[in-house]
């Protein structure tokens, strides 16, 4: 019997968090999907992102104004789940607060990445 575990994360926008895959280099596919899990269980999502098991996917499910992740964690191989989540979190954050501020009339002068992982955003804006 399959097992599909949720983890709860803070994206609400899925244009972002298409945009943060693919910063990530993430492969992924959007739209009515479906990720596999064991013994070729299923479940229905809005991006799926194979991974290194045949067979088991990572998928990023609408819920309640915000997507979960979901997947089949007993066979997925070559992901760790709580790296996956921060890396997107982040890259997803990043991303967003960038656009916010643009929106403000505010630039992008300069981006760091700390040793940490941290993400240093040095803003402009011309009045």
């Amino acid at each position: 019997m399959s097992h599909f575990t949720r983890v709860r994360t803070k994206i609400v926008d899925g244009d972002v968090l298409a945009e943060a895959l693919g910063n990530l280099d993430v492969s992924f596919e959007r739209g009515a999907v479906t990720i596999g899990g064991y013994l070729g269980g299923t479940h229905k999502a809005e991006f799926r992102i194979p991974t290194k098991a045949k067979g088991y996917d990572l998928g990023f499910v609408a819920s309640g104004g915000t997507y979960d992740l979901i997947a089949d964690w007993w066979g997925v191989r070559g992901v760790d789940r709580d790296s996956f989540v921060t890396d997107v979190s982040r890259a997803y954050a990043t991303i967003a607060t960038r656009r916010s501020f643009e929106a403000q009339g505010f630039t992008v002068a300069h981006e760091t990445t700390e040793t940490d992982g941290a993400v240093r955003l040095v803003l402009r804006r011309m009045t």
